[in-house]
């Protein structure tokens, strides 16, 4: 099989421009990958940060509130106090295994 020679540099041509794409496409693509993932990584390290500003904000502005009712003369005073107990108490003789029985009662009703 003879081929003219405007066949011969046709293919020639051909074969060297798909080495060349195929080439620059593969560093292309790997370059263009980790750009992508420095991107994405950047978002999410943003978007952390905005959260934790405005969280710690929070918490800020809730201990300068509970300063200023624990120093004001006229705030609750020591009744406040008994509020955390009373909620300890009540955790403490809440009677839990009777939820948990509702419950599966409940469930086997269900089925």
């Amino acid at each position: 099989m003879k081929l003219k020679l405007r066949y011969k540099i046709l293919l020639l041509y051909i074969s060297v421009s798909l080495c060349i794409l195929t080439i620059l496409g593969s560093l292309l693509s790997s370059a263009l990958r980790n750009i992508i993932i420095t991107t994405i990584s950047d978002n999410y390290r943003k978007q952390l940060e905005h959260i934790d500003y405005g969280l710690t904000g929070f918490f800020k502005n809730i201990e300068y509130d509970l300063e200023t009712i624990a120093q004001n003369e006229w705030g609750p005073g020591p009744s406040f106090a008994s509020i955390g107990k009373n909620i300890v108490q009540f955790a403490e003789e809440f009677d839990f295994d009777a939820i948990k029985l509702l419950a599966d009662k409940l469930e086997k009703q269900a089925k």
